[in-house]
């Protein structure tokens, strides 16, 4: 066995031991460790609520009407007899078919502009940035109620919708992480190679600048499912019988004097999330953020 290393080898080695390092800050953690747990029991929930739950999320007449929480209804009914329990676990699927895939757009956009941004400067610079700047002049919400107006509500304009609009402020965090990258001397030395730009852009500077990422895709995620609900709120999203959290809170809190579970039970879930996102985005952007 070789007592040296080559450059490569100890290349390797410097990044399994950061990654090791990485680890190690992350799950030492209290509250991400919470926020992970809380994030991976709801996700799977949303896979498999159909084998966990006690009654059918959408039959009437399961309980009295408004009916008080007790053994057999944890959280008691909601205005038509069904269980509010029941119908919390089926919800989780609706907010976690949006909430991903519209991350995944968020970041996928605002890493593509704030790295080309970065990387070509000058004129493509300007002109990607300045488009930026326009479209975070408009409030996201009422773009996106005028928008399902006119095309109507369903999933994928919700997850389109959700993704494209909060593209824009992570294209300005990933440019400025991405400027760092762009004049060292790595990059320079693949310009003198010839490599292409987009060898240099997804091989040079995007692994170089994964923290980031990795912080606006956990919080992004935070941002999408917040967006999800206050559509479904609005009542521009998914439509009764849903068992969506957003719709069933905004339905459901004419009662909150006479059955608050039907309103808290969901309103809580949803909360949990959230909290979670963030707890999870906070611990994730002290260990891998850039300074």
């Amino acid at each position: 066995m070789s007592l040296t290393q080559t450059p490569a080898e100890k290349l390797r080695a410097e990044r399994r031991q950061q990654r090791a390092f990485l680890l190690r800050q992350l799950f030492g953690n209290p509250g991400f460790l919470l926020g992970a747990v809380i994030i991976l029991f709801w996700c799977l929930v949303a896979i498999g609520w159909h084998l966990i739950v006690p009654y059918d999320p959408f039959a009437t007449g399961i309980t009295m009407p408004l009916g008080a929480p007790s053994l057999e209804h944890w959280m008691g009914g909601d205005d038509l007899g069904r269980d509010v329990w029941s119908r919390v676990l089926a919800g989780t699927a609706d907010v976690l078919s949006i909430a991903p895939l519209a991350t995944v757009i968020t970041i996928s956009v605002g890493t593509l502009i704030g790295v080309c941004a970065a990387y070509f400067g000058g004129a493509i610079d300007n002109l990607l940035m300045r488009s930026v700047d326009i479209l975070l002049v408009f409030p996201p919400i009422i773009i996106a109620l005028m928008i399902i107006s006119a095309i109507g509500a369903s999933q994928v304009t919700m997850i389109i919708i959700i993704g494209f609009f909060g593209a824009p402020a992570v294209s300005r965090t990933i440019r400025a992480a991405a400027m760092r990258e762009a004049n060292r001397d790595y990059v320079a030395a693949a310009v003198m190679r010839r490599e292409n730009n987009g060898y240099i852009l997804l091989r040079e500077i995007l692994p170089n600048i994964e923290g980031p990422v990795a912080v606006e895709t956990t919080i992004r995620f935070g941002y999408a499912i917040f967006a999800a609900a206050s559509l479904s709120f609005l009542g521009v999203s998914l439509q009764p019988p849903a068992a969506d959290w957003g719709l069933t809170i905004t339905v459901q809190r004419i009662y909150i004097q006479v059955q608050p579970w039907s309103t808290l039970g969901p309103a809580l879930a949803l909360a949990s999330l959230v909290v979670a996102v963030n707890l999870v985005a906070d611990r994730l952007r002290k260990v891998l953020a850039t300074p």
